[in-house]
C-alpha cells in the first residue's frame, strides 16, 4: 500500500489532500524507518498538521500525529492580501500604517465549530497588537477566530545561572505569589521535597513561587529557572518552526486503538529534586490516570516527565538548554519509550 492510498482509506479524506514528506529518521534497527509528512489541501497548508509513518520492512504499521479533517472546502480566491489587511485593521480599529503586516493563506482547524476551513492568517509588527494572530475568511472576509504566536508575551524576567537574563513567562495567580508554568509552552516546574523520588509523587510536590515577575532571589535553585527557560524555548521552536502542536509533548495509551495518542492542552512537569538524584537529569514516563475520557479511566495512562537532580560535586546543576532539550527529545524518540513501574496518581 503507497503512503497516498493509506491517508485517503485510513482517514477517510476527500483528494485535495495531500500529505507531502519532509524528513525521514532512520532507525538504530534498519528494519525501521520513520517518514515524517505536512499536510496540504488544494496546495494550501493545513495549520499545525504533522504527522508521522512507522515502516517496519516497508509496511507501515504505524501512524501518528496531527491532521485537520478537511473536507469540501471552498477554496475561493476573491480577495488580496492587502484587503486582508485592511479588514485586520479594520478589526482591531487600529490606525497604525507605519507597522509591517504578515499574511499567509491556510488551511485552519476551530475546535469550537469543528470546522476547516481556507483562511488568511494576519499578524502585525504593531505593539499594542503584539503576539496576536486574526484568522480570517477567504471566502468574504468574515471573523474566523483569534490567536496567540506562542512565546509572544512575556510577562517575567528571569536571572538564570547559565543563559544570563532572560525573558519568560510565568503564571500570575490570584494570590500574591508567581510560578514556573507557560501554558502556551505546555511546560510547567514542580519541586520535590526532601527524600522524595518520582515513586512517591501523589500531590505533595510543590510549585516553585516568587512574589515578583522578576525571578532573582535565593528561595528556590536557580537552576530550576535554566530549566524552565530552556524547556518553553524548545517547546516555541517545534511550534513555531516545525508546526507541532504543543500536545506532542503527551500521549496515552488508547485501550481501544492499542495506540499511543496525544492529550490536547496536559503539561509536562519539570522535577526539581531538592537532594535527590544528585548529578543527575532524565525523562521518565510515569502511569497516572486521566480525568474524563470516559470508560478507559481504570486503564493506565503514562505521562513524560522531566526530572533534575540535586547538584552534587561531580557536576554542575545538570540544568543546561543542550541537557534539557536532549531530555525532552526522548519524548520523540520511538525507540527509548520506557514505563517507570510506580503507584499510579490522578493529577
Amino acid at each position: 500500500m503507497t503512503p497516498d492510498v493509506f491517508f485517503t482509506n485510513f482517514l477517510g479524506l476527500d483528494s485535495p489532500n495531500r500529505f507531502v514528506p519532509t524528513d525521514t529518521m532512520y532507525s538504530p534497527d534498519s528494519a525501521y524507518t520513520y517518514i515524517k509528512y505536512r499536510q496540504q489541501y488544494g496546495g494550501y497548508e493545513a495549520e499545525g498538521a504533522v504527522v508521522t509513518l512507522t515502516y517496519h520492512n516497508h509496511s507501515i504499521i504505524r501512524f501518528n500525529g496531527y491532521y485537520i479533517p478537511a473536507h469540501n472546502l471552498l477554496l475561493r480566491d476573491f480577495f488580496s492580501e492587502e484587503d486582508a489587511i485592511t479588514a485586520y485593521k479594520q478589526y482591531y480599529r487600529s490606525l497604525n500604517d507605519s507597522c509591517d503586516y504578515f499574511v499567509s493563506k491556510l488551511v485552519t482547524y476551530t475546535p469550537e465549530s469543528k470546522q476547516a476551513q481556507l483562511c488568511f492568517q494576519v499578524q502585525s509588527t504593531d505593539s499594542l497588537l503584539y503576539g496576536k494572530i486574526l484568522y480570517l475568511s477567504t471566502n468574504d472576509l468574515s471573523y474566523v477566530r483569534e490567536g496567540r504566536i506562542p512565546g509572544a508575551g512575556f510577562n517575567a524576567t528571569f536571572c538564570t545561572m547559565y543563559n544570563g537574563i532572560r525573558p519568560g513567562f510565568d503564571w500570575g495567580s490570584e494570590s500574591t505569589y508567581r510560578v514556573l508554568k507557560d501554558t502556551a509552552a505546555a511546560v510547567q516546574v514542580m519541586q520535590l521535597g526532601y527524600n522524595q523520588y518520582i515513586g512517591d509523587i501523589s500531590g505533595m510536590e510543590w510549585n516553585i513561587s516568587n512574589n515578583s515577575s522578576t525571578w532573582c532571589n535565593n528561595l528556590y535553585p536557580q537552576y530550576a529557572l535554566d530549566a524552565y527557560w530552556s524547556a518553553s524555548l524548545f517547546s516555541y521552536y517545534l511550534q513555531n518552526k516545525f508546526h507541532y502542536p504543543k500536545y506532542c509533548f503527551q500521549s496515552f495509551y488508547n485501550p481501544r486503538t492499542n495506540l499511543y495518542q496525544e492529550v490536547q492542552d496536559t503539561l509536562t512537569p519539570i522535577y526539581i529534586a531538592t537532594n535527590t538524584y544528585t548529578d543527575q537529569v532524565f525523562w521518565a514516563k510515569i502511569s497516572y490516570q486521566l480525568k474524563g475520557l470516559g470508560k478507559e479511566n481504570h486503564k493506565p495512562y503514562y505521562r513524560n516527565i522531566i526530572v533534575v537532580g540535586h547538584a552534587g560535586t561531580q557536576y554542575n546543576p545538570k540544568a543546561s538548554i543542550d541537557e534539557v532539550v536532549h531530555e525532552y527529545a526522548h519524548i520523540f524518540s520511538y525507540q527509548n519509550w520506557y514505563e517507570v513501574a510506580i503507584p499510579t496518581f490522578t493529577p
